[in-house]
């Protein structure tokens, strides 16, 4: 959050955290046809946020504060979904192994038999929701940039991707389980992709409506003040800018009873409000766009 006071005192923040997940959960208890499994994928789904923002801080995409940038934002639209998504909480396990991988890049601290990680959590990405696979383009893209190509690292991924098919094909084999079962759904989410309003209940799309307004304003500013920061920054913030397009493409054209994509998208939104609430100087703005979705996140909940 961006209010400095009393919101910078950290507890007061795990409270509202607290209180937030505690009325999320009950109102979801009380959705028909719920049961703990549901509830399990849920806190998952908590989970799945906290440890995101975890790998934001622990990796270095965002300094440490005394006061956390959005570190709830993720859990507001969660508030305002009547289901919640094993696929969803399980992509951003994923991601948060990706991303400190694919930001390692531009330092020194990259090691070349990453590539090989890269491809195995887009393997695994594109067996939850099948356009996910193409997140290996930004390996490569990154992998040009950088002047670090070279016939293993353009292997390295390949050969992760690879092993995931292999994986599935030998699990299905010994398993007598037919491969097409797996292929079929994969084909069928490309072919679903296509441009269509949301089909959401009024609070969601809302909710959906102001972090996309948030989103556009940050990146707008962020893109605004790119050559005052140094290299490494500006690198960071590139990488992040065409992160967020590719997940907002996906949310764009997914179907609206797919909620992976829209969670990737919320994902790096988090990420980019930590890299830029150091360089905001009036906060107003970002403080009335957290009071709404913090109001409606509540008013879901009763």
């Amino acid at each position: 959050m961006f209010f400095k006071r009393p919101l910078q005192q950290i507890p007061l923040q795990y409270l509202l955290l607290f209180v937030l997940a505690g009325l999320s959960l009950w109102h979801f208890l009380k959705v028909p046809g719920v049961g703990l499994c549901q509830a399990l994928e849920f806190l998952g789904f908590l989970a799945a946020a906290v440890l995101l923002l975890w790998s934001v801080w622990r990796f270095g995409l965002a300094e440490m504060r005394r006061y956390y940038p959005a570190m709830l934002i993720l859990l507001l639209p969660q508030a305002c979904l009547s289901a919640a998504s094993w696929q969803a909480f399980a992509a951003l396990l994923l991601l948060c192994a990706l991303y400190p991988i694919l930001f390692s890049m531009y330092t020194k601290a990259y090691r070349p038999n990453s590539g090989l990680s890269c491809g195995l959590l887009c393997g695994l990405l594109g067996l939850l929701y099948a356009p996910f696979s193409v997140l290996i383009l930004f390996v490569y893209v990154m992998l040009v940039v950088r002047r670090l190509v070279s016939l293993r690292s353009l292997l390295q991924p390949l050969a992760g991707m690879l092993l995931v098919a292999v994986y599935l094909w030998s699990f299905c084999f010994v398993f007598d389980i037919p491969f097409l079962q797996f292929v079929e759904p994969a084909k069928a989410q490309w072919h679903a992709l296509s441009m269509q309003p949301l089909d959401k209940p009024l609070l969601p799309l809302l909710s959906t409506a102001i972090s996309f307004l948030l989103y556009v304003v940050v990146a707008y500013r962020m893109l605004r003040t790119l050559y005052n920061k140094n290299i490494l920054l500006r690198r960071k913030c590139v990488l992040l800018f065409f992160l967020s397009l590719f997940f907002l493409l996906l949310t764009l054209l997914a179907p609206a009873d797919q909620p992976v994509p829209l969670f990737a998208f919320w994902s790096v939104l988090v990420m980019v409000l930590c890299e830029e609430e150091g360089f905001m100087k009036n906060r107003f703005f970002y403080n009335l766009m957290f009071a709404f979705l913090w109001g409606i996140a509540i008013v879901s909940c009763f």
